[in-house]
């Protein structure tokens, strides 16, 4: 499994844990983007913005196609990718 991902995953299963009434805090969204900009800083194959780009990319499309009726899988995946810087 690729990084971004692998990535996407992690949030995605934040977002689940939402979804099953568990209380996701923006600290413990914050602790997995810091993670993960972590992950992308060390990364030597790629640009680190580049990757922070596509990995934004990739998670806005995700919020994109999350379906109405999962309010608090949005709102985490939302509060994740609000999280994010635009550049390193």
């Amino acid at each position: 499994m690729g990084f971004i991902k692998q990535k996407l995953v992690e949030l995605r299963q934040l977002a689940t844990r939402a979804e099953h009434g568990e209380e996701i805090t923006e600290k413990m969204c914050l602790e997995k983007v810091n993670t993960i900009i972590e992950h992308i800083k060390i990364c030597k194959d790629v640009d680190p913005n580049e990757n922070l780009k596509r990995f934004k990319w990739r998670l806005k499309i995700t919020i994109d196609t999350v379906h109405k009726n999962q309010p608090k899988y949005k709102e985490i995946l939302e509060i994740c990718f609000s999280l994010f810087p635009d550049r390193l």
